[in-house]
């Protein structure tokens, strides 16, 4: 459970980043 919350929160941080225009 642990590792599929870390999983989703990573996931997330990375789409925030990909979507962000640098």
């Amino acid at each position: 459970v642990l590792n599929e919350l870390e999983k989703l929160t990573r996931v997330k941080k990375m789409m925030e980043e990909a979507g962000r225009p640098f």
